[in-house]
């Protein structure tokens, strides 16, 4: 199942956006099941929560559609994943990483849910290519 990751809520009082960054599992249905992005990639929890933790220890740039210069920071990291949900009895259909970001130009936050659909950040990372032995 493929969906895109979405803006949950854009709080102009603080000038943040609130979303999804990564999900890694959603329920429809069936209990929780990995998500698979567009690209057909996967996530685990426990590979979210590392490269999220990473990235939280440096600069957490938000950029705009994955490219130029640093458009805003990212205030705010959650790692929900099943087991942080489960230890917190909140009940969920998505897990994942949430985050909440401050665009530079609060006039960025009229364009998230139009032209913006998406969170685009800073960070980096690499498929490595599972394969049976």
């Amino acid at each position: 199942m493929s969906q895109p990751v979405e803006i949950v809520k854009v709080d102009k009082r603080l000038g943040i956006a609130v979303g999804w960054a990564l999900i890694t599992a959603t329920d429809n249905g069936n209990g929780l099941q990995p998500y698979h992005d567009l690209h057909g990639d996967h996530c685990p929890d426990d590979v979210a929560e590392a490269a999220f933790a990473k990235f939280a220890e440096g600069d957490r740039t938000m950029l705009v559609d994955h490219t130029g210069q640093s458009r805003g920071r990212c205030l705010w990291i959650f790692p929900l994943t099943a087991a942080i949900a489960a230890s917190l009895k909140i009940t969920t259909k998505t897990t994942g990483v949430l985050i909440g970001v401050k665009p530079d130009d609060p006039a960025l936050l009229d364009e998230f849910g139009k032209s913006i659909h998406g969170f685009s950040i800073g960070g980096r990372g690499h498929i490595t290519e599972e394969t049976d032995t």
